[in-house]
């Protein structure tokens, strides 16, 4: 005997709904994933852009149109070819360009790096952190505690106060902050840099960096 048609009406309607319902439960995580190297799926961060605001070492003026946030690991070699390339890049763009430093050491491969950002960072206690900054990563194989000392009687640091910060690990904190904050931006490697609103993983040329500056400048105000 044929069904009524207002049954099987009925009946393909809570067909359609339950469909739906599962459609959208298997959908879902995808949605709500980014897919990370091809194969990982994590939830997205919380936070999308690194603050600016941290009181991080900076260069160039603070009301600058572009900003570069960049972490990085003084024991890292791609992180010392970037940060070269860096340097060259910015000087082409004068008064636009705003660049943030932001620790990110990996004692797992890096044993020394932590102490180093340490250093770097008791050296900008008396201004001398980009002086430093430069010096630990042209001498990237000789990071140790004496050399640390070495590099700031060099540079004409006022001895007792870098090895008082030094030995008290004055600046634990604002390195450990950077750390929280990388973590929490799915920052999962160095060098990693962000410029305007984009955001890269891994060592870039000079002439890349110019490209992503160039963009950023002329990207539509938001």
């Amino acid at each position: 005997m044929s069904k009524p048609p207002m049954f099987i009406g009925l009946v393909a309607m809570v067909a359609l709904v339950l469909l739906m319902i599962f459609g959208l439960a298997a959908v879902g995580p995808q949605l709500r994933s980014d897919k990370v190297n091809g194969d990982q799926v994590v939830e997205p961060a919380k936070l999308t852009r690194p603050h600016i605001d941290f009181g991080n070492p900076g260069l160039g003026p603070t009301d600058a149109p572009v900003t570069i946030v960049y972490y990085g690991d003084y024991e890292c070699p791609s992180c010392a070819n970037h940060s070269s390339a860096l340097a060259e890049a910015i000087t082409k763009f004068s008064g636009q360009v705003r660049l943030i430093w932001k620790d990110l050491p990996n004692p797992r491969l890096h044993p020394e790096a932590r102490n180093a950002a340490l250093a770097a960072r008791c050296a900008g206690e008396q201004g001398y952190f980009w002086e430093y900054h430069d010096r630990l990563y042209e001498d990237q194989n000789a990071l140790t505690a004496t050399n640390y000392v070495i590099f700031a009687r060099q540079l004409g640091l006022d001895q007792e106060s870098f090895e008082t910060c030094l030995a008290e690990e004055r600046p634990k904190a604002l390195i450990d902050r950077d750390i929280e904050e990388a973590i929490e931006l799915g920052v999962n490697a160095t060098p990693y840099t962000f410029i305007g609103d984009r955001r890269m993983s891994g060592a870039l040329s000079a002439a890349e960096l110019e490209l992503l500056i160039e963009q950023a400048l002329n990207a539509p105000a938001q």
